[in-house]
């Protein structure tokens, strides 16, 4: 059952980086501009001004059933054991087709994947995972894993920086094939 849980949710993860790797291609194609350009025309933190700019450059190309904020369902926030709980009430929240959903405060900060919806434990590194999206950096790729664009080539680091918040776990599960290794730090 462990097995069968692991196998599933990296499948997910792998499946959202790709589907969102894929909308912010699409967008940039759409728009003409790359997505490091976008940094100096749409970067903000107002909740309104964020789900418009999904609305208009992503949800085209995503098989969502809606959008809202993370305060829409107290239940949920509630719920969550996350960090920086108080930083994410006016999140932007995007609920996909196949019942899992992402959110995020900014359009170049952290995207927050949950792998099993609403379902605990709603803790990061075991079902929320962190991607984001790089700002300016034109040689890198767009659509990140883990807290930070910055590139960790060794294994045991990110073990640690998974075990110590969660923030980089799903780097760890990328840089393992999109898989979760018999010594992942953090219970599914």
């Amino acid at each position: 059952m462990a097995n069968h849980k692991k196998t599933e949710t990296a499948a997910k993860l792998k499946k959202f980086y790709s589907t969102m790797t894929n909308a912010i291609r699409l967008a940039e194609i759409e728009q003409g501009i790359p997505v490091y350009d976008w940094y100096t025309e749409e970067r903000c933190d107002d909740p309104e001004v964020v789900k418009a700019f999904i609305e208009r450059n992503y949800l085209k190309y995503l098989n969502y059933t809606s959008i809202g904020y993370i305060s829409d369902n107290t239940d949920y926030y509630n719920s969550l054991e996350f960090e920086l709980k108080d930083r994410i009430y006016s999140d932007v929240v995007v609920y996909l087709q196949d019942g899992t959903f992402f959110w995020t405060l900014d359009v170049f900060s952290q995207y927050y994947y949950d792998t099993n919806g609403e379902k605990g434990p709603n803790k990061l590194g075991r079902d929320i995972f962190a991607f984001g999206i790089l700002e300016v950096k034109r040689d890198s790729p767009h659509f990140y894993v883990g807290s930070s664009s910055e590139r960790i080539s060794d294994r045991d680091k990110l073990i640690r920086l998974c075990k110590e918040s969660g923030f980089n776990c799903s780097k760890l599960v990328q840089f393992d094939g999109w898989e979760f290794k018999d010594d992942y730090p953090l219970k599914l």
